[in-house]
């Protein structure tokens, strides 16, 4: 199947394969690349959907979690302009 990219950098998926995939307009896909090749899946679960999936003991303080996560972004990032 032949598609094109348009000015903005778009591209159609042909309606056999939104049939095949069962994608409807507003649903989310994943592009994957894998070697030369891009892989394209449909989104059926969202980490919200897996929320409540994994036990835990006690409350949790999502603060505290997000602010713990961007630090560690934060050290990665320095790591990387020190790295190269």
């Amino acid at each position: 199947m032949l598609v094109k990219v348009g000015p903005r950098g778009q591209i159609t998926i042909p309606k056999s394969l939104r049939n095949m995939m069962s994608l409807k307009p507003g649903d989310s896909v994943t592009l994957t690349m894998i070697d030369d090749y891009v892989m394209l899946r449909p989104v059926t679960e969202t980490l919200f959907d897996m929320r409540g999936s994994i036990p835990v003991d006690g409350p949790q303080d999502f603060d505290a979690i997000r602010d713990r996560v961007r630090q560690l972004v934060a050290e990665d990032v320095v790591k990387g302009m020190e790295n190269g």
